[in-house]
């Protein structure tokens, strides 16, 4: 979609970024999108192949490859909070965040 090709334009060092999740749907289960119809009605169905654990990282991943110019600003990483939504529907909360923490430690985008 033209969203995808674009989105790249507006990510930049000066911003601050939030990746929302929802922490009712497993971390390595296929991602399930929800639209809602103008009536309100909820459809829902998987997008991707991809789980939401590898959405994560997609996220990271892009705004660390646009946002984020080590070669002019090294100094200036752009700070990205993650947020789970719906944690009254998760069993464990910090367990999920240290599964996500986990998985992305030796990514680029962690600094390390």
């Amino acid at each position: 979609t033209l969203y995808y090709a674009t989105h790249q334009i507006f990510l930049t060092h000066k911003a601050a970024y939030v990746v929302v999740f929802d922490l009712s749907q497993g971390l390595f289960e296929k991602t399930r999108v929800v639209f809602r119809a103008p009536t309100g009605k909820v459809i829902e169905y998987v997008e991707s192949e991809m789980t939401n654990i590898e959405f994560i990282d997609h996220w990271l991943s892009s705004i660390y490859a646009f946002g984020y110019y080590p070669e002019r600003h090294p100094e200036k990483r752009p700070p990205i909070f993650i947020v789970g939504t719906h944690s009254s529907e998760c069993e464990d909360p910090d367990e999920i965040f240290n599964q996500i923490e986990e998985f992305i430690q030796d990514r680029p985008y962690t600094g390390k």
